[in-house]
């Protein structure tokens, strides 16, 4: 889970919340060093692993151009659509998830990443009318790809909303403390907005 590149998004608003934390310019600079030093300490030994194996610069992870396009494309709706020869509705359609038997991980990888910008940017009122369905299917117990449907008992159902509610209150409760929980809402804000642009 560490080594998924939305994830960095993480790190980024920790640094945010380092800025806010420390008074001082220099305990700022230090701790902000401290937390992107850890940061790369974590990712580059899968970096090293991703250059030896695809003989060629891949950061973290290959699957962020396959996540993009199973939640924007001609048949998104707000979900994951599993990649296929049925749910391409184009020429020359990948086999499965691992893309096109012709091209390496990374080039099906970007092919998947180049599929869903063009969409995205020819569909804009698509894509952001698919927005409330992504964070809806993000909150809800009942996620993910559309032929994998669960069916929850009733009391599963109300139990998770008490919960909801529950971490709403603490929520609200605890914004008087906002410097002390900012780790907490960052993290709840960034897993939010990576929903909104992958599902």
């Amino acid at each position: 889970v560490y080594l998924r590149p939305s994830l960095l998004l993480f790190g980024l608003a920790q640094t945010a919340w380092v800025w806010l934390s420390y008074e001082t310019v220099r305990k700022r600079l230090l701790a902000s060093m401290v937390l992107v030093g850890l940061i790369i300490l974590v990712i580059a030994p899968w970096s090293v692993r991703n250059y030896l194996v695809f003989n060629k610069f891949v950061w973290m992870s290959t699957s962020g151009g396959i996540t993009l396009w199973a939640s924007n494309n001609p048949l998104a709706d707000g979900g994951w659509i599993e990649p296929s020869p049925a749910t391409w509705l184009g020429p020359d359609p990948p086999v499965d998830l691992r893309g096109w038997p012709g091209l390496t991980e990374t080039e099906s990888e970007a092919r998947f990443q180049t599929e869903a910008m063009n969409w995205i940017r020819g569909h804009p009122a698509q894509f952001l009318s698919l927005l409330p369905r992504k964070i809806a299917r993000a909150w809800s117990l009942n996620f993910g790809n559309e032929s994998r449907q669960t069916s929850l008992p009733a009391a599963v159902s109300v139990a998770y909303s008490v919960f909801l509610v529950i971490c709403l209150a603490g929520f609200v409760l605890s914004l008087a403390r906002w410097r002390d929980m900012m780790a907490l809402y960052l993290l709840i804000m960034v897993s939010t907005l990576t929903t909104l642009v992958f599902y």
